[in-house]
């Protein structure tokens, strides 16, 4: 694997690990709300707070083919 397509992987990596903190951090209300037995909310609410974890796996899944795909041209 070339150098510039292990940067691109990197900042791929990156950018999919911070949508996922992102989500998570969304999440961190609801968690303690639901641990005190209060109700968490609406559940399309907790939906679209899961998009960005979803996203995130998806990208960090899919990146090493990503990254060959993105420098195929550079090499």
């Amino acid at each position: 694997m070339s150098p510039s397509a292990k940067a691109v992987l990197a900042a791929l990596r990156l950018l999919a690990l911070g949508g996922m903190l992102a989500s998570l951090s969304l999440y961190a209300n609801d968690i303690y709300l639901y641990l005190t037995h209060q109700s968490p909310g609406a559940p399309w609410v907790l939906g679209l707070k899961g998009l960005p974890f979803l996203a995130g796996a998806v990208l960090f899944y899919k990146s090493r083919a990503l990254a060959v795909r993105f420098t195929k041209d550079l090499e």
